[in-house]
């Protein structure tokens, strides 16, 4: 079902999908486990190539926790970018939710070898998720 999911969205381009579309898809595929490498890598493409600098905590954090709660697959130069962008979003107001969500992508990427790309503000506002056996 996910793989007709994943097909469809190739076939209407992600172009006119808005960044809440997006996050909701990649967090159907998060929530129940199946990973779309595919999926995801169309998702930051298209993330990347609108610019990450109008996207919203609400829209961002489902994504990010997406990718670290399927495991997937992504290239470094998004990590790089993902963290960015959530580093702008952490000086600000966040919800707690978001911060779960970002401590996700965070262990995904000390996993997966990127741990160096997480910017000491992302890492420090997670922190006590990871002190307290949270993440």
């Amino acid at each position: 079902m996910f793989g007709c999911v994943a097909d469809e969205c190739t076939r209407r381009q992600l172009t006119k999908f808005t960044y809440q579309h997006m996050a909701n898809i990649l967090w159907s595929f998060g929530k129940l486990g199946y990973r779309d490498d595919r999926m995801i890598g169309m998702v930051c493409s298209e993330l990347i190539g609108r610019g990450l600098g109008s996207i919203s905590a609400q829209s961002l954090c489902p994504i990010v926790w997406s990718i670290g709660r399927v495991d997937g697959a992504v290239d470094g130069s998004v990590v790089e970018a993902l963290f960015g962008r959530l580093e702008e979003l952490v000086v600000g107001d966040i919800e707690p939710r978001h911060l779960f969500q970002i401590g996700m992508f965070v262990r995904w990427a000390d996993v997966h070898g990127y741990g160096a790309n997480v910017p000491d503000r992302v890492r420090g506002c997670v922190g006590g998720c990871e002190d307290s056996g949270v993440l």
